[in-house]
């Protein structure tokens, strides 16, 4: 435990990590359904629908694991997660990269690399200050499976669709 933080402190850290988490993992879930709908090869469109329905059950997860740690207190803070992000910097990074009509295909993989780099390394560092070893476990888990996302994309984006 880092010097000077009390364990409620670091609770209440990792909590609104996870919350952050949970919108990012929201905002990607509509990042993908509207990069499936510009894609134009088949596989690309797949993949894209692949990743959505991986980040709906990363936000299950998550979910799952705020529930677990607010103790049945969560319920109202849960419902607040999915009508608003969390932090305006945040907010204005979503609506900037949600793919548009005007979005070109190259355009719409580079995003998604770039939004599965972030999200492997937000994972790596909630793993880092995770109390537990379940918790540390998810987190690289997640981490984990936000790399093979990054790879898949990567190789569409070497070879094409």
């Amino acid at each position: 435990m880092p010097k000077g933080k009390k364990t409620t402190d670091i609770d209440i850290d990792l909590i609104v990590a996870i919350e952050e988490a949970i919108a990012k993992e929201q905002t990607a879930q509509v990042f993908y359904t509207k990069a499936s709908g510009l894609a134009m090869a088949p596989a690309v469109k797949a993949l894209f629908k692949e990743l959505k329905a991986d980040e709906v059950e990363h936000e299950r997860l998550l979910k799952g694991v705020l529930e677990d740690i607010l103790g049945g207190k969560g319920t109202k803070r849960l419902k607040s997660i999915s009508s608003k992000p969390l932090d305006k910097e945040l907010a204005r990074f979503f609506s900037k990269d949600i793919p548009k009509t005007t979005t070109r295909y190259e355009e719409a993989l580079a995003i998604a690399m770039r939004r599965e780099k972030d999200a492997r390394d937000d994972y790596v560092r909630l793993a880092k200050a995770s109390p537990t070893e379940t918790l540390r476990d998810l987190f690289h888990l997640l981490a984990h499976v936000e790399a093979g996302h990054l790879k898949r994309l990567k190789k569409v984006y070497r070879t094409g669709p």
